[in-house]
């Protein structure tokens, strides 16, 4: 009789975000989400000193947090383009591209 992998069995991934114990839950995105946006289609230039430009490479493969050490800013005008600046618990996901299924949330950049 083959043997099951306990950890199959279980709903607890190996990333854990801090202070969270309890059993994940399956949840539907559309469920959880208030909206749904395409991102930011812009050209990136040097960094403006106030508006951080974060494209899929920007984010660590292992830890999954922002790489603030080659700052960008997106090469448009932004005075209009308040539905692309992140808010606090808002979340990425690549969906396109070699990086598809690329994810990871805004906590504080």
């Amino acid at each position: 009789m083959a043997k099951i992998d306990d950890s199959v069995k279980k709903k607890v991934p190996e990333l854990r975000f801090p202070g969270f114990t309890d059993d994940w839950e399956e949840r539907k995105l559309g469920d959880l989400a208030t909206s749904f946006e395409y991102g930011l289609n812009a050209s990136a230039k040097s960094f403006d000193g106030t508006h951080k430009y974060i494209r899929i490479t920007d984010i660590d493969d292992s830890s999954r947090k922002f790489n603030s050490q080659s700052l960008t800013s997106p090469d448009i005008d932004l005075s209009s383009a308040d539905n692309y600046k992140l808010k606090n618990g808002d979340i990425l996901f690549a969906r396109t591209g070699a990086s598809v299924g690329k994810s990871g949330s805004v906590a504080k950049f």
